[in-house]
């Protein structure tokens, strides 16, 4: 028995079933997709960020100037370079009273406002004082020997002195809808060199 070849025109008797399309959107339309179908990945959510925490780190690194002391008399204009024994001189700083700053951090603009408050004042011989206020010695004193009103102080031995003076600093912060305060402080010193005058008497002509 002769058996039948099938020809190349010839449907297959046992043809496949055709492949399971998903529908995909082509600009509004929906058309056949032969690629498989899958569901779109939810976006994985930003990291939270702390505001207070970011805005409280950036006013700590605030940079507030040094309040370098101020004495006067200036002791540099005397030929001794120095303050008599018993002789009351002024402090004071010169840096400005307030600051603004602005900066972004993690995608946050902080805007920040420190405004100077008092002045603690060490002598270097045992006395600390804290000065609310501190006034600019003038030039020309009348007595000479006036103490200052507010940050001053006399001697009653000679040495040389370290004067250290440390402000405190109120800072505030704004970044979103939050906002807080903390303090800064800054510290700074100088010498200063306090001696003896002897009366010298000259015999007249």
């Amino acid at each position: 028995m002769t058996g039948k070849k099938k020809r190349g025109g010839d449907p297959d008797p046992n043809p496949k079933p055709a492949p399971s399309v998903k529908p995909c959107m082509s600009g509004g339309t929906t058309i056949p997709c032969a690629l498989p179908f899958t569901s779109p990945r939810a976006a994985t959510p930003a990291p939270s960020v702390d505001v207070r925490t970011v805005a409280s780190s950036a006013a700590l690194q605030l940079d507030v100037p040094a309040p370098t002391p101020i004495i006067g008399p200036n002791p540099a204009r005397n030929k001794w370079n120095m303050i008599p024994v018993g002789f009351p001189i002024w402090v004071w700083t010169e840096h400005p009273r307030t600051l603004n700053a602005a900066t972004t951090q993690e995608g946050i603009t902080i805007t920040m406002t420190a405004t100077a408050g008092p002045t603690t004042v060490s002598f270097g011989d045992g006395t600390t004082i804290t000065c609310q206020t501190m006034t600019r010695r003038p030039p020309v004193l009348d007595p000479a020997e006036q103490p200052s009103p507010d940050c001053g102080h006399v001697y009653s031995n000679k040495a040389t002195y370290s004067i250290t003076a440390t402000t405190t600093w109120t800072v505030t912060w704004q970044a979103l809808d939050e906002s807080g305060t903390l303090t800064l402080t800054n510290t700074a010193a100088t010498s200063l060199r306090v001696g003896e005058l002897s009366a010298v008497l000259v015999p007249g002509p």
